[in-house]
């Protein structure tokens, strides 16, 4: 039962953080037509953040086969923690292959910018008080 809660946790508070990422890949898209002046190096920094978004585009309709099996097999009240551990190993698999890929994404694009053009894309957040 407890199986079935944190897949269903994850499930609801997990399917969305895909999509969510859509404006920030937009505005350092924007950022980098705007601060980065070497042609070569912008062409290279637009061309990691088009990757960026077809690997979370990818991973959404990927996801959402994936999630419709975890769906199904929860709605099942007989279904066993191996059964459900199953069904969702797929998913996690999914999200930690597109982790692992959107963070090799972003060292290959901290390469191509300078220090100072990182800080414009991926400005750092306001200090908590």
């Amino acid at each position: 039962m407890l199986i079935a809660i944190l897949i269903g946790a994850f499930l609801y508070y997990g399917t969305g953080h895909a999509t969510a990422l859509g404006p920030q890949f937009d505005q350092a898209e924007a950022s980098i037509k705007k601060n980065v002046q070497d042609e070569a190096r912008r062409k290279q920094a637009l061309e990691i953040v088009a990757q960026m978004k077809s690997t979370e585009t990818a991973f959404v309709t990927s996801r959402e086969k994936s999630t419709k099996a975890v769906r199904a097999a929860l709605s099942k009240r007989d279904a066993t923690d191996a059964e459900l551990r199953a069904v969702a190993a797929p998913l996690l698999a999914e999200d930690k292959q597109v982790r692992d890929r959107m963070l090799d994404l972003q060292f290959q694009l901290r390469k191509v910018v300078t220090a100072e053009e990182w800080a414009q894309v991926y400005p750092s957040p306001p200090p908590q008080r």
